[in-house]
């Protein structure tokens, strides 16, 4: 017998949602996780999709039961659930409660594997004034309460999880994705006077339980600049670790560190001519390097931008 979850559904009321330099549809049985992934990705919803450059794609990301036939074809609390994209297998035996989570997740997957003009870094990005500040971090550091944190003081959001660089311009480019928060990170998101979704259990593998900050509820919350739109020069490159009661530390980096430490970090090199290691070296060779070691993440934030600023006044004066 076939695995019916192999086969997306194609619902004629799915919207299409411009993530970055693709357009994703998430299709579901679910009603309610699709009205979840609808509000969280509206500030990105297209009313008329068409295509922006020769390798643009689009993906179903579709949700479905894992039927057997010893089992009721209806869904119970106990049905565990596969995702697909375009019809491949992506994940399954998932709960009811991991579809958002995984579905979002799906998401980075598809950028990751199909989207190779770009380098692809993992990190926070925000922009403000027309400049890029780029917070690269392995998964637990504190990148994104640290990224939460520059949003919440009037920076844009580009993005949670990607530094995308385009190697033609050496600029950041904007994939403004909801930003992913664990459980352990709510009180302090909550405290900077950011809106954060857990009014569902969203549970993400090894993470946990996480809640989302997306560019749709700072609008709504009246945030001036929830998200970033266009590229932007970089102005620093970051290496943040939270480490809880830490005294804040900032200190440079050497540029040939830095591009070791970028690399480690890429999603992506190996799509790129001499694993891009010719493109980090010149962008850390041009761009201040900094390691971060914080606690608080809001003082963080405004120590940052204010190093930063003058960093950049320092240098455009040199």
């Amino acid at each position: 017998m076939p695995d019916s979850s192999t086969q997306p559904f194609l619902a004629d009321d799915c919207p299409t949602h411009r993530v970055g330099p693709i357009d994703v549809r998430f299709d579901t049985p679910d009603r309610e996780v699709l009205t979840d992934l609808a509000a969280m990705y509206r500030h990105l919803q297209l009313d008329h999709p068409t295509a922006t450059s020769p390798d643009h794609q689009t993906v179903t990301l579709a949700a479905r039961p894992q039927r057997h036939r010893w089992r009721n074809a209806i869904p119970t609390p106990l049905t565990r659930w596969a995702i697909v994209a375009n019809g491949t297998p992506m994940f399954d035996q998932l709960p009811r409660a991991a579809l958002v989570p995984y579905l979002d997740w799906a998401v980075n997957w598809r950028i990751i594997d199909t989207l190779d003009r770009w380098l692809l870094l993992h990190a926070g990005t925000v922009s403000r004034d027309g400049r890029g500040l780029l917070l690269a971090a392995a998964s637990g550091s504190g990148k994104s309460t640290l990224t939460a944190a520059l949003v919440a003081a009037g920076w844009s959001l580009m993005s949670d999880e990607f530094g995308a660089i385009d190697p033609a311009t050496r600029q950041l480019q904007p994939i403004p994705k909801p930003m992913c928060v664990k459980a352990g990170s709510f009180p302090p998101v909550a405290a900077m006077g950011l809106p954060i979704r857990t009014g569902r259990h969203y549970i993400k593998a090894f993470k946990g339980q996480v809640g989302y900050v997306t560019p749709a509820d700072l609008i709504d919350a009246g945030h001036p600049a929830p998200f970033a739109t266009s590229p932007a020069p970089l102005s620093a490159i970051v290496f943040p670790q939270r480490i809880a009661g830490h005294r804040l530390s900032i200190e440079p980096i050497a540029p040939a560190d830095a591009a070791f430490r970028l690399a480690r970090h890429a999603f992506n090199r190996h799509k790129h001519p001499d694993g891009a290691m010719r493109l980090l070296l010149d962008l850390s060779n041009a761009t201040p390097c900094l390691s971060l070691t914080y606690g608080e993440a809001t003082n963080a934030a405004r120590r940052l931008a204010e190093h930063v600023a003058d960093v950049c006044v320092r240098r455009d004066a040199a």
